[in-house]
């Protein structure tokens, strides 16, 4: 995955508020108010598919120690966790992404 990318993709992540989704479309991320399930269901998009490509992208930038604002990730991925609250799955990935990101930041600052 492209460190730029990441980068990118990192900061649209970091403007996900409560109430609203990420979509994955053509590489890239972007935030939706209002989703429209029926051109998300024809585009292969679904909360598991971004889901899965929030854990790559901030792998990525784990691996690659790319610079990033824990703190807005970590509260990004907590109003995800708002948004999706009936989908134990959803919440538990996300989860587990914020431990990643934690452990990553106790890493690099301890």
């Amino acid at each position: 995955m492209n460190d730029q990318y990441v980068i990118k993709s990192l900061e649209t992540l970091c403007k996900v508020e409560a109430g609203q989704k990420l979509s994955f479309d053509c590489g890239v991320f972007n935030i939706v108010d209002k989703p429209n399930g029926i051109y998300r269901w024809i585009k292969g998009d679904s909360k598991h598919i971004t889901v899965a490509y929030i854990t790559q992208v901030v792998n990525s930038a784990i691996l690659h120690n790319l610079p990033f604002d824990g703190d807005k990730v970590l509260s990004a991925l907590e109003n995800l966790k708002i948004t999706y609250h009936s989908n134990l799955k959803v919440v538990t990935d996300l989860t587990r992404i914020q431990l990643d990101v934690r452990n990553e930041l106790m890493r690099r600052y301890t």
